[in-house]
């Protein structure tokens, strides 16, 4: 499991990271275990300046200006921009969505449980909320073949598989059962 330490007593002015293995500064993040991130291999224990999280690697750019939207509202609730809403559509149609249909097991039993199933020839994102885990595939033919599977059995919970869409949250709560086929000899 990777685990930060992250130092948050005031909120300092950005420093460049030092080379020891704690934080002597309040900006910097310690990773504890190493991990495949999107820069590469992120060795153990090496310290990072917190600003490099919100980096991309090497030719990336991230957009990272705010932009300002005129508030609008209509009987108290703020509408969102169609634009934004449609920006946020087509930057989330990549993503494949899972969930338990009962209680839900911890990230880390997940991430192994299903990197051993699912044997991918790319890599994949994998990003978890309350109630949903979301993938992003690198390899298309990952993502077509894990979606096939529809469903997995882990530690007898059924964990459902399916393409991200914006009603998700409402499909979720309506899956009360799944068929389940048999074959017999």
């Amino acid at each position: 499991m990777n685990s930060l330490v992250l130092n948050s007593q005031n909120f300092p002015s950005l420093q460049t990271a030092t080379t020891d293995a704690q934080p002597q500064n309040p900006t910097q993040v310690v990773e504890r275990n190493s991990y495949q991130g999107a820069n590469g291999d992120i060795s153990r224990g090496q310290p990072r300046n917190w600003n490099t999280l919100f980096q991309g690697g090497q030719g990336e750019s991230i957009e990272t200006g705010l932009k300002q939207f005129n508030l609008n509202l209509v009987e108290g609730v703020a509408q969102v921009p169609e634009e934004l809403l449609t920006k946020g559509r087509s930057l989330w149609k990549y993503y494949v969505v899972g969930f338990f249909l009962e209680q839900k097991l911890p990230y880390p039993v997940v991430r192994e449980l299903l990197r051993k199933k699912w044997k991918t020839k790319g890599d994949y994102e994998m990003v978890a909320d309350a109630n949903l885990f979301y993938f992003k595939f690198n390899n298309e033919e990952d993502k077509r073949k894990v979606l096939e599977m529809a469903q997995i059995y882990m530690a007898w919970k059924c964990f459902i598989v399916t393409q991200w869409s914006q009603d998700i949250e409402r499909r979720k709560n309506t899956v009360k059962a799944i068929p389940i086929w048999r074959d017999g000899y």
